[in-house]
């Protein structure tokens, strides 16, 4: 039960930092959008954001039967 209750709270947090980050690109996409920089910023951000969000994820398949949430 106990083990339930820490992964939820992991499961709750993850999203919401991951929508974070997400958040984080538009700081890189209007000034793309206004020309103020050049269209590779904004796919680096992006490509660097996707990953973020997906190593975060990642972090969720940490929880095992043997290993307690973290």
């Amino acid at each position: 039960m106990k083990r339930s209750i820490k992964a939820r709270g992991r499961v709750i947090h993850v999203p919401r930092v991951n929508h974070g980050i997400d958040g984080l690109k538009v700081i890189f996409l209007v000034p793309t959008a206004l020309s103020i920089t050049s269209i590779w910023v904004a796919v680096m951000a992006d490509a660097g954001a996707t990953v973020l969000v997906t190593l975060n994820a990642i972090r969720l398949l940490g929880c095992r039967k043997r290993q307690p949430c973290q």
